[in-house]
């Protein structure tokens, strides 16, 4: 009954998560990057719940985390148009929010500094991986988005 609560609220958060990454202004990957470094937030607890579950035989556990991958994976790549950036995009997500992770944690890695939380950093190089440059406005990345949507659909 206890994984059971466990999925149904990560599913819940993870649903809250997905729609606003998906009416994110800056867009989907620049929201996971910049989000990824945010961590004890209500959602942050549930995932480490989770995962540390999924470390178990409860394949329910593992299921569910790699939906919610999935679904993150697609509002990405619909934001950037491109399958390998997007997959980068979210590696890019998945090293900040370990890092995070290490950094608050009272068994902090020596190795691990702030430097390598730093989202906006990421958020340039998600810039250039897009072609676009650094200092496009989150309108001008929302209608480039809408327009690659716009070919697709």
């Amino acid at each position: 009954a206890l994984v059971d609560g466990l999925i149904a609220r990560l599913q819940e958060r993870a649903e809250v998560d997905a729609h606003e990454m998906r009416d994110a202004p800056e867009g989907s990957a620049a929201h996971y990057v910049r989000t990824s470094a945010e961590v004890d937030s209500a959602f942050d607890r549930t995932l480490l719940a989770a995962l540390r579950l999924s470390l178990g035989t409860d394949s329910r556990v593992t299921e569910a985390l790699q939906e919610i991958r999935a679904r993150w994976l697609r509002l990405i790549t619909d934001d950037v148009g491109d399958d390998d950036v997007a997959r980068a995009v979210l590696l890019m997500g998945d090293g900040l929010y370990s890092a995070s992770l290490a950094v608050d944690s009272p068994t902090a890695a020596l190795a691990t500094t702030d430097a390598d939380r730093d989202a906006q950093a990421l958020l340039r190089v998600v810039d250039r991986l897009r072609g676009q440059p650094a200092d496009l406005t989150a309108a001008d990345r929302r209608r480039r988005a809408a327009r690659r949507r716009g070919r697709r659909g």
